[in-house]
């Protein structure tokens, strides 16, 4: 008794409205206090013994009347009950009130490849998804949000919609922080102006996520859904690179690629294999230290029919897949293209041992009879000691910059007022004087591109080049490469557009320097048409917003997948193209307008969430209490549409009534089948 008093205590009726029907209680009352039957005098000559009977019955009878009176007044008790929806309230402040608006994050980031129970953890999130929205009032606006952040997912839905939406939902590219969660759904809010809401978080909460400090909203109360994957081992293959600056056919090729071990166990005999322009190549078994990487390489040939070398790395490694390849694109080149402009006094020789061989196409023009129509773009535009620099040549400089080819200046000793100011206005470089001392280079920058593969160490006791004579300059932007004693330079490079200028402050004769015969003068030359542009990236990620690529690319180029079912335009601007989110699944597009093809650039999956780490719910609970953030755990072990509606809104206790209910009839139909016999 004392139980049942405490239950009526704590419960509360969500459709009061019903409780009137309790006044049919009064029915049954009626019933068993007035006599409505008619009775027939019979005569007894004696009636002593029929006296003693009537007693005993009447005492039998009114105890089976008051028994079959409770059991129909506790039946139509708690029938009414039962239809009055009683609940014993939660201890949220939403116990009572369906919120007004409810929003579902679903993490379908890469990292939700992992397994519990032989389906992806995204799958088990979908479920629940489907169990929150079924737990609240069809007149719910809900929200469903994930990693794509459209402009789909910032509106609210009603129930059958948001349920379509949740069917749609497949893994993402694409990862997002909790705060950026959070703070999309606050935006999303403030443009209905919406107030109080839920908004449920169903994620793995990967560790690389959970150091940020989370954006106070007093206005949202959060549902944390915390799943936790079976494995913990994952393997990842993270970069690839090559150390030349440029390939040609015929050349022994090293690729070089980085492989992870995400896990606590040495991992042995793992197999990588290598893939180029759709053919196998080969591969290697390598051991990955636990929680460690292993760099190691490939070689291989370059065939004379590559014009392109589309390769990928892979490694077989379940059940996260997403990060086992990485595609990469390599540019072939038949020829370095140097074109040099000279005037009559300008000291050839050097440049043509350099460059006139086969892997150079080499052109040597007189600056006087200049056709700026006949000289296309060129890995490396020699200006060698002309004296009459122009206009005319400054827009060829231009032009080969924007495209992403370098330029190397020989200045001159009789450049004239006139051509120093154009030069310096052109390109914020300032003669300082004609300096005629002697001077010996005593410092090189072997951290340049120029040098990077040329000195194994740092060079010590080194002969040298000198001048007898060189310009003295100065400017903003200025690297120094080769530095005099004096510390002025006698090589400088300057970035311009897509490019690089180069200096070299003395003429190459006998009168004015040795540099021209000294060792450090070809690999010094040769690699600045080497290194010339941007160093195309072999391999891009997917949510990188721009492909850094040269000038004369034409407005309406199109970037088309591997498998054709992905192309658009992408936005021309100075130093590249712009790609934003159009592009989601590794492939390797191509850069193409009708038939002329302008690069080959690889996108791959990101990284981000390779290392599979497990947060805990206690860790997961402490990032939102240090914000102030109102939070409750979700088990998952239970029914979800059953535990929102208890956390919610209370525990339902219609059904115990109604089967309390149905028990009082029944009782009172076997105490009526006693009572005959």
């Amino acid at each position: 008794m004392l139980c049942i008093l405490y239950l009526y205590a704590l419960m509360i009726f969500t459709s009061p409205s019903f409780l009137w029907a309790l006044g049919f209680l009064a029915i049954p009352i009626i019933v068993h206090l007035f006599q409505f039957r008619r009775f027939r005098k019979i005569h007894f000559p004696d009636v002593s013994l029929l006296k003693e009977v009537q007693t005993k019955s009447q005492v039998k009878n009114r105890l089976q009347h008051l028994l079959i009176l409770f059991t129909r007044m506790a039946f139509l008790a708690f029938l009414v009950m039962a239809f009055a929806e009683p609940i014993i309230p939660s201890n949220t402040d939403n116990s009572k009130d369906a919120p007004s608006f409810v929003s579902i994050y679903i993490d379908n980031s890469l990292s939700m490849q992992n397994r519990q129970e032989q389906m992806h953890l995204l799958s088990i999130a979908k479920q629940d998804a489907y169990a929150i929205a079924e737990a609240y009032p069809p007149e719910t606006k809900f929200q469903l949000i994930t990693n794509r952040f459209s402009s789909e997912e910032r509106r609210f839905y009603d129930r059958a919609s948001v349920t379509t939406l949740i069917d749609g939902v497949a893994f993402s590219p694409f990862y997002k922080s909790l705060d950026e969660v959070l703070a999309f759904h606050t935006n999303s809010k403030s443009d209905i102006s919406g107030g109080a809401s839920i908004q449920y978080l169903l994620s793995d909460f990967q560790t690389i996520g959970m150091n940020e400090a989370l954006s106070s909203d007093t206005n949202t109360q959060f549902r944390i859904v915390n799943y936790q994957g079976f494995y913990e081992q994952n393997i990842s293959i993270d970069s690839v690179w090559i150390n030349e600056p440029i390939v040609q056919t015929g050349m022994e090729l090293q690729i070089f690629y980085r492989a992870t071990n995400h896990g606590a166990s040495i991992q042995r005999s793992v197999p990588i294999s290598l893939s180029i322009n759709k053919r196998d190549i080969g591969g290697v078994v390598i051991d990955i230290p636990a929680n460690g990487f292993r760099d190691t390489s490939i070689s291989v040939v370059v065939e004379n029919t590559w014009s392109n070398i589309e390769g990928q790395i892979e490694v077989d490694d379940q059940p996260i897949e997403y990060d086992n390849n990485m595609l990469f694109s390599i540019d072939v080149k038949d020829e370095i293209k140097v074109t040099e402009l000279y005037n009559s006094g300008s000291n050839r020789d050097p440049l043509k041992r350099l460059f006139e061989s086969e892997e150079f196409d080499y052109q040597s023009i007189n600056a006087d009879q200049l056709n700026s129509e006949n000289i296309s773009s060129s890995d490396l535009l020699i200006i060698n000691e002309v004296q009459a620099f122009n206009s005319g040549i400054a827009y060829l400089v231009t032009e080969n910059v924007n495209r992403g080819g370098n330029v190397l200046f020989i200045l001159p000793e009789n450049l004239s007022k006139e051509k120093q100011e154009l030069m310096e206005v052109e390109y914020d470089f300032d003669f300082v004087k004609w300096d005629t001392s002697n001077l010996v280079v005593n410092a090189i920058n072997t951290n340049d591109v120029l040098y990077r593969e040329v000195f194994e160490n740092q060079p010590k006791n080194l002969n040298l080049p000198s001048v007898k004579a060189h310009w003295r300059v100065s400017g903003n932007g200025l690297n120094p490469i080769l530095t005099l004693f004096d510390g002025s330079p006698l090589l400088v490079s300057k970035s311009l557009g897509n490019g690089k200028l180069y200096f070299v402050s003395a003429p190459l004769s006998g009168d004015a320097t040795n540099f021209h015969n000294h060792a450090l003068f070809v690999p010094t030359i040769a690699n600045m048409s080497f290194y010339s542009g941007h160093a195309k990236k072999l391999a891009y990620t997917i949510g990188e917003s721009k492909i850094e690529i040269g000038a004369g690319i034409p407005e309406r180029s199109q970037l088309i997948s591997d498998d054709k079912k992905n192309s658009f335009y992408p936005q021309r601007v100075y130093d590249g193209l712009l790609i934003n989110d159009q592009i989601t699944k590794p492939s390797i597009y191509t850069l193409k307008m009708d038939t002329s093809i302008f690069g080959r650039f690889a996108f791959n999956l990101a990284r981000t969430e390779s290392q599979v780490s497990k947060t805990t719910d206690d860790e997961v609970m402490a990032v939102f209490e240090n914000a102030g953030l109102e939070t409750a755990l979700i088990d998952t072990k239970e029914n979800m549409t059953t535990t929102i509606n208890q956390a919610e809104f209370g525990t339902a206790l219609w059904l115990p009534f109604l089967i309390i209910a149905l028990l009082f009839l029944i009782f009172e139909s076997i105490l009526i089948k006693l009572f005959r016999r």
